[in-house]
């Protein structure tokens, strides 16, 4: 009788998903390894701008009003919440302040090493929240692979993957950037769009579009695979339609306030800005990137409306994470792989090995790249708010990174072989997973090299294990 209540209490743990005592143990261990962080490692050049953007919206100016957001309007309607929060409910002290001791660092080749520092307490405001975005994101993909696959170790793997990975510990607890936000918010586009919530689906993908600029080429396959899945039930046109009323409705409220004030055109400096710092020889890469952007994202339209309804249901995931993951490779940075991470982590626990092995090539390479940039400014809050270490001891160890290599710096060098390593991971994705899905005659030698290449790297996975 017992034997029949405890095998019945485990059918409804895996029915409903409900968190295993791994899940639980994974939660305790990277929560405990984000705590350890957050207090004493800090990027101090983000993380001084969104200071600076929380005193402007404290001194009563408008978004744009004051110099020192150049982001899209999401974060910063999310720092001013977390203003009115912090004035509100608690009480911090300074958000930061210039130390003059660490004036030197400021006239080193990287132009982002600053001497204002902010506070532990400021730190903690700002990357607590991030680390619950990750829990959010973690879950989400635990209960998405539950539902997909009702198997508890799998789904635990993929929670582990994702709130384990080196990259999103990083960029939530240490360098405090809000791209685990968009990442939430694009899979909640995903799963609304799957669960025909087509107006909801519209409204998140505007709004991850408009927290970083990546999710906006999901666009045209969120389009086909509404017309597909309802093109024999006669409410194509009704789902569209609702899809595009929802983003526009969710695009019009966000920039509504700065429609207002005139500052409309500021909302997209972030990409504009960050297309135009190129030089000539990395516009012409960035030629063949968005190229390669273009190709996905027209084999992937081509591929889900010649697919069945069936078929574009289970190539929802697949696709978009491909047109993510294209779209990275026009700005590769450490922290935009995060937007992509969690369909990453799905199909490496519900595909082939080598999406396990990409992911945790990005997660790491990506984090390695994270800190390279970063460096050994991280340190300044340990060192001016709790004397952990000397600081002509920082400013020499920084200047040694510094030093001349050819026609750049020691750290630029690392930086530029990171992401080399970072972009042909990317890359080597892409074309894995055109050979798993193309079901054409042509291009057999080439997808045999592929096959080859795909076995030789899962095989050293193996082996290395």
């Amino acid at each position: 009788m017992l034997d029949m209540v405890f095998k019945g209490i485990r059918a409804t743990h895996s029915a409903i998903g409900f968190p295993s005592g791994t899940f639980l143990s994974i939660l305790v261990l990277g929560l405990a390894i984000r705590f350890a962080l957050i207090p004493f490692f800090t990027y101090p050049y983000d993380i001084e701008h969104w200071a600076i953007i929380m005193q402007n919206s404290e001194s009563g100016n408008a978004l744009f009003g004051l110099t020192g957001y150049f982001y899209t309007p999401v974060w910063g309607y999310l720092l001013n919440l977390g203003s009115f929060f912090l004035n509100s409910f608690l009480t911090i002290g300074e958000y930061g302040s210039r130390f003059a001791d660490l004036f030197g660092i400021e006239g080193l080749h990287n132009i982002f090493y600053t001497a204002t520092t902010t506070s532990p307490a400021f730190n903690c405001a700002i990357k607590i929240p991030l680390v619950i975005v990750d829990v959010v994101v973690g879950y989400l993909l635990y209960r998405l692979i539950m539902h997909d696959t009702e198997d508890v170790r799998k789904a635990t793997a993929g929670f582990g993957l994702w709130f384990l990975c080196p990259v999103v510990i990083y960029m939530s607890s240490v360098q405090a950037t809000f791209d685990c936000i968009c990442a939430l918010v694009t899979i909640l586009s995903l799963l609304l769009l799957r669960n025909d919530r087509c107006f909801l689906a519209g409204a998140m993908l505007a709004l991850a579009a408009l927290t970083k600029f990546f999710p906006a080429f999901l666009a045209i396959l969120f389009c086909i695979y509404v017309i597909k899945v309802h093109e024999n039930d006669g409410k194509k046109y009704v789902k569209l339609t609702e899809g595009v009323i929802g983003a526009a409705f969710m695009f019009a409220l966000m920039v509504f306030p700065q429609v207002l004030d005139g500052t409309l055109a500021n909302d997209f400096t972030f990409v504009s800005d960050r297309m135009s710092e190129s030089s000539l020889l990395e516009w012409s890469s960035k030629t063949i990137e968005i190229l390669a952007l273009l190709f996905v994202m027209i084999y992937t339209a081509i591929r889900m409306y010649k697919g069945s309804g069936e078929t574009v249901k289970q190539k929802l995931f697949f696709y978009s994470l491909a047109i993510l993951a294209a779209s990275v490779l026009m700005r590769i940075g450490p922290q935009y792989s995060i937007t992509f991470l969690p369909l990453l982590a799905y199909f490496a626990v519900i595909g082939n090995r080598h999406y396990k092995i990409g992911f945790i090539v990005i997660g790491i390479i990506a984090m390695l790249a994270g800190f390279m940039n970063n460096s050994l400014s991280l340190l300044t809050t340990a060192v001016e708010y709790y004397g952990m270490w000397d600081v002509t001891s920082l400013i020499n160890a920084m200047e040694m990174l510094d030093m001349a290599l050819f026609d750049s710096t020691v750290q630029a060098q690392i930086i530029s072989l990171l992401n080399i390593v970072q972009r042909v991971t990317i890359i080597l994705l892409l074309l894995f997973m055109w050979e798993e899905d193309y079901d054409g005659k042509r291009f057999a030698k080439f997808r045999s090299v592929l096959v080859k290449v795909r076995t030789v790297l899962t095989r050293c996975n193996d082996e290395g294990a």
